[in-house]
């Protein structure tokens, strides 16, 4: 276990580090300027952008590597999955060997990336093309692609699967949160939330 969390805490160190040094909070958390039109992503946050994607690489780090763990009688997950949002693809990394094993086309504007428990599917929110890309993880391929809210930004998977939710930024409109039924790949809930929602998290033994 020490051996894997350390082989994590490299592939992140490794992960360019381009934040800008402004001490302003929201450059941190969502380092997006204003808008210059719906639906488009400005180009300056290919470069601003590098922390979010750093947060979004440790979380499904560990998700995969938590997938493994709970695995009865399987080896521990060693992939990695790195959102590129200056060349629309997603990396996938081996973290045996710290290098990438397969890139995968996906919408424009890939931002935030999410893992299922079980290690079988890979989400990540196009914040473009408002939609989410579903990536099976033993194919490296993308399966499905769900139209959700406006400028889509975090994701998370809960517990047991059965849903995946999706905070919209939306720049236009009110922010809201998509929640998906993975078993159907299709929006069944839309959330309003408060303005500029950007991330998000589950806690487990919940249930409703």
């Amino acid at each position: 276990m020490a051996r894997t969390i350390n082989s994590l805490a490299g592939i992140i160190k490794r992960l360019p580090d381009t934040t800008p040094r402004t001490g302003c909070i929201k450059h941190i958390l969502f380092p997006f300027p204003a808008p210059r039109g719906r639906g488009h992503l400005p180009s300056n946050a290919i470069r601003d952008n590098a922390m979010n994607v750093r947060i979004s690489a440790l979380v499904a780090i560990a998700a995969f590597a938590l997938a493994g763990l709970l695995g009865s009688g399987q080896s521990l997950a060693q992939n990695a999955y790195i959102t590129n949002l200056g060349s629309n693809t997603v990396s996938v990394i081996d973290t045996k060997t710290n290098k990438v094993t397969a890139t995968i086309p996906v919408g424009a504007g890939p931002l935030g990336v999410a893992v299922s428990p079980d290690g079988s599917k890979v989400y990540v929110t196009s914040f473009n093309l408002n939609n989410v890309s579903v990536i099976a993880a033993a194919s490296n391929t993308v399966i499905a692609t769900i139209t959700v809210g406006d400028e889509p930004a975090g994701v998370a998977v809960s517990p047991d699967d059965s849903k995946v939710y999706v905070a919209n930024f939306s720049f236009s409109n009110a922010g809201t949160v998509s929640a998906i039924d993975t078993a159907t790949n299709t929006v069944t809930a839309t959330i309003p939330v408060g303005s500029g929602p950007q991330n998000l998290a589950l806690i487990s033994g919940h249930a409703r």
